[in-house]
């Protein structure tokens, strides 16, 4: 089997404005992905997906100009050793960023031929440990909202059946601290409840706010800090019982063992599309469980990144929860693929088709081609 051809898709979708979201970045308009198609000798296509890192375009000439080349000819079967080579072509532009990213969505299409021609779903091809996963809300919803309306959609979800969620905060200390109360009170004590700051609390404020998350029962605080101050992050898991949470800013094993020895979080988070793939996420794993630590999958990207993930946490004893993005009119969840996922009593169905157990729907990807210009305003 050989690879014959590499297309990369840049699909843009709009977001409504009754459904944007406002963060530091400004206003949602828009979203981004990067999608993968590898096409074999013998038929079989393969799926995968890059995080772009709000460089689309720049990632596809990297994909198309750069990596796809090195594939040409190769057997997907040996995707370990054709991952080197990208590695081993890259390597002057440096090791992490729109390198690994770039690689992660050639990686996981290779493992979808791989899943494929071997008729199994990637996560028993790679040993299976599980056929379904505990799953929370978190995405783009539950947060950048009035309390009361924050409260509602907590609301809303536990009565839909979930056990667990991940509210947005970071938009100052009294206004956070009181929208964490208000929904611990809405949802009640058998609801799991986590907190992502994407790094929004100085030093000082970090310190004093987990201390009244304490007091709410908080499952898990989210990069309370820049990702990069890992002895604050370990002094902070040294003074409060709030599971610290990190790891979609990193991008190398070397990372992520700099930050399990440091003794900075109490759970890792590495994100398939931004770390090489589902490879390079089970040495993570690895390196995880040696430090007694659960792996709880980043995910930004659409249901194929949701996928991978998934396979990814079939294969391993320490996985955790995964994250489910619940928000109104999302088409990265809904359109992009023609499956749906199966959701029941707090936990999500790893897909069992041959791959990554998923199949793109072409039609939409032709639907919404990139639209230039920023994803906020």
């Amino acid at each position: 089997m050989k690879i014959v051809k590499i297309t990369t898709h840049l699909v843009s979708v709009p977001v409504e404005e009754k459904s944007a979201w406002v963060s530091s970045l400004g206003r949602a308009v828009k979203r981004d992905c990067l999608i993968v198609e590898m096409e074999t000798d013998t038929g079989i296509v393969g799926i995968g997906e890059c995080y772009h890192g709000s460089s689309p375009l720049s990632l596809d000439r990297l994909v198309q100009k750069v990596l796809a080349p090195v594939l040409m000819g190769k057997n997907p079967l040996n995707w370990e050793l054709n991952k080197s080579l990208l590695i081993k072509r890259a390597k002057l532009m440096g090791p992490f960023g729109l390198i690994t990213m770039a690689v992660a969505g050639l990686e996981i299409a290779m493992l979808d031929i791989v899943g494929k021609h071997l008729g199994a779903p990637i996560y028993q091809v790679l040993g299976g440990f599980r056929e379904w996963a505990p799953v929370y809300v978190g995405g783009l919803c539950l947060g950048w909202k009035d309390v009361d309306d924050l409260c509602a959609e907590a609301k809303k979800y536990v009565e839909q059946g979930f056990k667990a969620m991940k509210l947005r905060m970071g938009r100052g200390y009294e206004r956070d601290v009181d929208s964490v109360r208000r929904v611990r009170e809405t949802v009640g004590p058998d609801i799991r409840l986590m907190v992502d700051v994407n790094q929004g609390y100085s030093d000082r404020d970090a310190m004093k706010i987990i201390k009244k998350y304490e007091e709410c029962d908080l499952f898990w605080l989210e990069e309370p800090v820049p990702h990069d101050k890992l002895a604050i992050m370990a002094r902070l898991r040294a003074m409060s019982p709030v599971n610290l949470a990190a790891g979609e800013n990193s991008f190398t094993l070397g990372d992520f063992k700099r930050v399990l020895d440091a003794g900075a979080v109490d759970i890792i988070q590495p994100d398939a599309c931004k770390i090489g793939g589902i490879g390079d996420m089970r040495k993570v794993a690895v390196l995880a469980e040696s430090h007694q630590i659960e792996v709880h999958p980043h995910i930004i990207g659409t249901s194929i990144a949701l996928a991978a993930a998934l396979q990814f946490v079939g294969t391993i004893p320490n996985a955790g929860m995964i994250e489910w993005d619940n928000s109104e009119g999302n088409l990265f969840r809904d359109g992009i693929i023609k499956d749906s996922y199966e959701i029941a009593d707090g936990q999500i169905k790893i897909p069992s088709a041959p791959g990554l157990g998923v199949e793109v729907d072409y039609d939409f990807l032709k639907e919404y081609p990139y639209v230039d210009g920023p994803c906020y305003v």
